[in-house]
């Protein structure tokens, strides 16, 4: 989670556009309002440009925080609006609703704090401040009125910058406590794993290798039978050792019933994370197909490195010669590998 204050907010999302341009809208109805106080209605409708150019400057970017550039886009456009508007007011007293370009202002760069850019947005709101006194003094002679005017909307964003960083800590405690949470969940999860793992393997101990332990301890001579399902066992022990992604039963009565035929099965998992259960039914598809008709020889089957085209492949060994399956995600291709006599050739 980012720990700045727009994405608690959604002031760069669609809400907060819609309250930009609620505030757009709201502030050009007054200007407008009260054009017959301005000098120059020409001036008056610049100033109102002006402010959308900002308002929409805001809104348009999603950056957290707003990029520099904007921002300092924005402090041009205010600093002119400000100069614009204040030249447009026959005098600085009795202003009225004429002023709205100081609020208006207040607002922009009130909404810039929020955005993360609250030293930009003093260093704007100063601007505006030091051509309010100008104008205080050209209008008036009197810069004390210009002051009051700009520390009366100082209060609205000090309080504002102060709200932003309230939200901006308690982003950033979130954040800590959303991340602690994460690793928790993942040592449980991993915990959890590691146990049903353990437990799997002990169940299918306890299944498929205790009546032989009770066999072997019991003493005796061993029948061929005996010794033929003692090599069986060990081999599909050692399958589910190295070869832990083939989980399928059928696989493992196929893979039996090829070894007692005297086939020779070697399994191999080389990805290093789960397989999608429809790949994976694919490869143990092909596989069981190879191992139902071999008769002789071997069969080897792999699970590929994660991130390769093939999800799997299958060599099968015939009287000398070699036919490799490749399994892709869409398709399955058959070639022969050549012989040593073939290659020499």
């Amino acid at each position: 989670m980012p720990a700045e204050t727009t994405p608690i907010l959604n002031i760069s999302l669609t809400r907060g556009r819609v309250i930009l341009g609620a505030y757009g809208l709201g502030t050009t109805f007054v200007a407008v309002l009260n054009f017959g106080g301005l000098s120059d209605t020409a001036r008056g409708i610049v100033s109102i440009l002006l402010l959308w150019a900002a308002l929409i400057s805001l809104g348009t970017r999603k950056d957290d925080p707003l990029d520099l550039r904007t921002s300092a886009l924005i402090v041009v456009v205010c600093t002119v609006l400000a100069v614009v508007s204040s030249t447009n007011l026959p005098t600085i007293a009795a202003t009225g609703y004429a002023a709205w370009h100081m609020g208006a202002i207040t607002f922009v760069y009130l909404m810039m704090a929020l955005r993360g850019r609250s030293g930009i947005a003093w260093l704007g709101f100063a601007l505006f401040s030091v051509v309010t006194v100008i104008w205080s003094f050209l209008s008036v002679s009197d810069t004390l009125v210009g002051v009051n005017y700009a520390a009366r909307q100082a209060a609205t964003l000090l309080i504002g910058t102060l709200f932003a960083m309230m939200l901006r800590r308690s982003a950033l405690l979130t954040r800590a406590i959303n991340i602690r949470h994460v690793r928790r969940s993942v040592d449980e999860a991993a915990h959890e794993a590691e146990v049903a793992e353990r437990n799997r393997i002990l169940e299918r101990l306890e299944t498929q290798a205790r009546p032989a332990l009770n066999r072997i301890v019991a003493g005796g001579q061993f029948t061929v039978d005996e010794a033929q399902n003692f090599a069986l066992l060990e081999a599909s022990l050692r399958d589910g050792i190295r070869a832990a992604g083939f989980t399928s039963p059928e696989v493992a009565l196929e893979i039996r019933a090829a070894r007692h035929r005297g086939v020779v099965v070697t399994l191999l998992d080389d990805r290093g994370s789960d397989l999608a259960s429809t790949d994976l039914a694919r490869v143990e598809e092909a596989l069981i197909f190879e191992l139902h008709r071999a008769q002789a020889g071997s069969v080897t089957a792999r699970l590929s490195p994660s991130g390769r085209e093939e999800i799997g492949t299958i060599v099968v060994g015939e009287e000398g010669r070699f036919r490799r399956i490749v399994i892709t995600e869409k398709t399955i291709e058959i070639s022969y590998l050549p012989t040593d006599g073939e290659a020499e050739g």
